[in-house]
């Protein structure tokens, strides 16, 4: 069986955008100690309860901070077509 996490980064009350971000992070890390399949980041658009609207810009990082996971298994949730540039 292949179990995968999708992170919507929340901020949890109380916390602030970089708290998500850091969580966020964690997440990843834990996943990828775990020997999960795959790491998606979710891509939303205007909640006030969730960090990091484009997944694009938190790949790198989350790359970063991963081992195997970062090579095969990490990538956008969706790409929502009304809102995203041809060169997403």
């Amino acid at each position: 069986m292949r179990i995968s996490v999708l992170d919507q980064s929340p901020i949890p009350e109380g916390s602030t955008g970089a708290d998500a971000l850091a969580n966020t992070l964690d997440l990843a890390r834990l996943t990828d100690g775990l020997g999960y399949h795959r790491y998606w980041l979710a891509e939303h658009h205007g909640g006030p309860s969730l960090a990091g609207p484009s997944p694009e810009a938190l790949i790198g990082p989350v790359a970063a901070a991963t081992g195997p996971i970062s090579t095969s298994g990490l990538g956008p949730a969706s790409i929502a077509p009304p809102w995203c540039s041809a060169s997403q």
